[in-house]
């Protein structure tokens, strides 16, 4: 294999290896965007599904502020809750939608979140028609405290299986990023190692050409010293070839020299 040829294939695979090695990288990094946005989508889940508790212990607290105080302005941060629950509710169901389990077990969270306001909205207006003792004879059964505590195990519960999907999905996340990192890496070494080794057939063909040139010039030398040290008579007969003659008879001679 010539020098040239073997550059030649040297910049040929050396295309084929980069570009094999970029579509892996390529398809390497879409997989560790795919797996961070889905630990993103979990945390933004589990924040979510925490904000909906607190809006229902707000709830609570307006409740019973008004129950103690008779004052309407704990009404007004309790429709605010409300209002906030539901577009929290809303946003962590459609955000849960691929995942059954977790769907229905939202479902159920919601029975029991209505339930709790309906028994709230209870308080609420018996303290408006019937006074402070009858609203705390409702809370004293224990109906509201009770509907708070199996709602937070399920919230719990749910929040439980969020955090087990982000833990899976940040390990795969580190596994992506390792292999992305680490093809950046090869990637570096090969693309050294290619240079190196077109450079070194470059230079080994270069100076293949300089020796060439060298003993062309050593022939050439000797080939002129010859001719000056022939006869007068041959040199005379040699004028009478063509000069095409000459010029093969020294290019084979040449040939066979080097």
């Amino acid at each position: 294999m010539t020098g040239k040829l073997r550059i030649i294939s040297a910049f040929c695979l050396s295309i084929l290896i980069l570009a094999s090695v970029g579509f892996y990288a390529y398809r390497t990094t879409n997989e560790y965007g795919d797996t961070s946005e889905w630990v993103l989508h979990t945390q933004r889940v589990i924040s979510t599904t925490q904000n909906i508790l607190l809006d229902i212990q707000a709830i609570e607290s307006s409740q019973r502020g008004y129950v103690i105080t008779g004052n309407e302005k704990y009404l007004e941060p309790y429709e605010h809750s409300k209002q906030d629950f539901r577009g929290a509710f809303g946003e962590v169901k459609n955000l849960i939608k691929d995942n059954p389990s977790q769907k229905n077990l939202l479902d159920s969270i919601r029975r029991i979140i209505e339930l709790k306001i309906e028994f709230a909205e209870e308080v609420i207006l018996d303290r408006k028609n019937k006074g402070y003792e009858s609203a705390q004879k409702l809370i004293m059964t224990d109906e509201g405290e009770n509907l708070m505590t199996k709602l937070r195990a399920s919230m719990n519960s749910f929040i439980a299986s969020e955090e087990y999907l982000l833990s899976e999905r940040l390990d795969t996340s580190k596994r992506n990023y390792s292999r992305v990192l680490n093809t950046i890496v090869i990637s570096i070494f090969l693309a050294i190692g290619i240079v190196i080794i077109t450079l070194y057939f470059f230079i080994k063909d270069y100076n293949r050409r300089v020796r060439s040139e060298k003993k062309v010039l050593e022939n050439e030398t000797r080939i002129k010293k010859f001719l000056e040290s022939l006869p007068v008579g041959v040199m005379c007969s040699m004028q009478k070839e063509s000069h095409i003659t000459q010029t093969i008879n020294l290019r084979k001679f040449l040939v066979k020299g080097s």
